[in-house]
């Protein structure tokens, strides 16, 4: 199983998490210029139901690595061991709502008369959470 995690979780979550961050750019950018109307357009539509299932994979990959990962361990003291406590509770926690907001984002475009400037809002504090709790110093496909 550790094989598994190693060579297969570990990598995937990372390419996707790349991915989902540039989705997530691509999302906000696609947002601006729809910003005073009611409705996107089907590109618009298509690419943020594309972030919308990006975003979900990724959710269940980084839980499958989660319950697999030697850097979740809460013996005592991992509160005070800053790695430790970034894999454990701060990364999972602001992953999750992200996804939340963007999910909201998501659902709230399908519903006809929401103004897209709200849809940007979501988008954007979505992109800032990811962005803000991202390891990037522990991605190991870019060693």
């Amino acid at each position: 199983m550790e094989n598994f995690y190693a060579t297969i979780l570990v990598p995937a979550h990372g390419i996707l998490a790349l991915m989902l961050l540039l989705a997530m750019l691509t999302a906000v950018i696609l947002a601006i210029p729809q910003w005073k109307k009611s409705e996107s357009s089907m590109v618009s539509l298509k690419f943020y139901k594309w972030t919308f299932i990006l975003s979900h994979v990724q959710l269940l990959i980084g839980l499958t690595s989660y319950f697999l990962s030697p850097k979740v361990n809460y013996s005592e003291g991992f509160m005070k061991n800053e790695v430790l406590r970034l894999y454990a509770v701060e990364h999972p926690f602001v992953m999750i709502l992200s996804i939340v907001l963007v999910s909201i984002a998501y659902f709230k475009l399908r519903s006809s008369n929401y103004p897209n400037r709200k849809i940007f809002w979501f988008y954007i504090s979505a992109f800032i959470l990811i962005a803000s709790r991202l390891p990037y110093g522990y991605f190991t496909f870019m060693h």
